[in-house]
């Protein structure tokens, strides 16, 4: 398999998003939250999307995408986003100190991965204005002035390092009033790309490989 197609794989099977024909919907969560600032709530509902050839079970059942949907009062569809993975978290938060809520959704994936995806409605769109994930820690703190987003990443140069043990490299992103924008200063590391993260294991893995 060529490098780059078994990077992307490698990104899907640790977040838990291979995806194979045909899907099912789980039961959806509903949330009534003013988007906009008009005064006015809109209808936001989160569904788990499933593999259909994954059915109900004993087992762990994992989501291939959880669907973000803005309604209208006839309960027809708005706008969508979609956030990976399942087992989602809703977070409305004011990331520009007026009356407007953005929608923020952490999923979880696969191998302890996480994600989470920062949208915003306006316009009849629901706009991704942050996405990213990890097998390592993600956290976030949109309480403060500056609010911020921390992606922990592999140090694949440290060939003693561990997801259990760490230490992580930490990208922190910070928000400038229209973006969550990378900052150096704050970080333990330059910016990492989920597919940098994804070389950089199969580097080590095949090191690894070739070396017993």
């Amino acid at each position: 398999m060529r490098k780059g197609l078994l990077i992307r794989f490698l990104i899907l099977a640790l977040s838990g998003s291979l995806i194979t024909a045909g899907v099912s919907v789980a039961e959806s969560q509903r949330f009534q939250k003013d988007l906009t600032g008009d005064g006015k709530p809109e209808t936001i509902v989160a569904q788990e999307i499933f593999d259909e050839s994954d059915p109900p079970g004993i087992g762990y059942r994992q989501a291939i995408e959880t669907r973000i949907s803005v309604l209208k009062p006839d309960g027809s569809v708005l706008a969508e986003g979609s956030a990976r993975n399942g087992k989602p978290k809703i977070e409305f938060i004011n990331l520009r100190k007026d009356r407007r809520r953005q929608i923020v959704v952490w999923t979880l994936g696969g191998m302890h991965y996480t994600d989470i995806a920062v949208f915003e409605y306006g316009d009849g769109k629901l706009k991704e204005i942050f996405a990213d994930g990890s097998a390592c820690p993600v956290n976030a703190n949109f309480k403060g002035k500056r609010p911020t987003i921390s992606v922990g990443r592999e140090d694949m140069k440290d060939p003693s390092w561990s997801y259990a043990d760490g230490p992580y490299l930490w990208n922190v992103y910070v928000w400038n009033g229209s973006e969550f924008k990378f900052d150096p200063a704050k970080s333990t590391a330059g910016e990492i790309s989920q597919e940098e993260a994804a070389s950089a294991y199969v580097d080590r893995v095949t090191k690894d490989a070739g070396e017993r």
